[in-house]
């Protein structure tokens, strides 16, 4: 059961109905982030921002 669990093509599925069940399907729900908002009203000097991202998709755009 554990093996037929974790094969590649199942695994993705799977772990999407868990998030689901325990954090709700919101959690799950893309949601477009203002990040100039963020970066004006959410942050400072003391508090930096942690962002992270897919390998090969560079956000800084979105920061300038």
């Amino acid at each position: 059961m554990i093996l037929k669990t974790l094969r590649a093509d199942r695994f993705d599925v799977i772990a999407v109905r868990i998030v689901e069940k325990i954090l709700g399907k919101k959690f799950m729900e893309d949601v477009p982030i203002d990040m100039k908002h963020v970066v004006e009203k959410e942050s400072s000097a003391h508090s930096p921002i942690l962002m992270c991202s897919a390998p090969g998709f560079d956000p800084s755009f979105k920061v300038e």
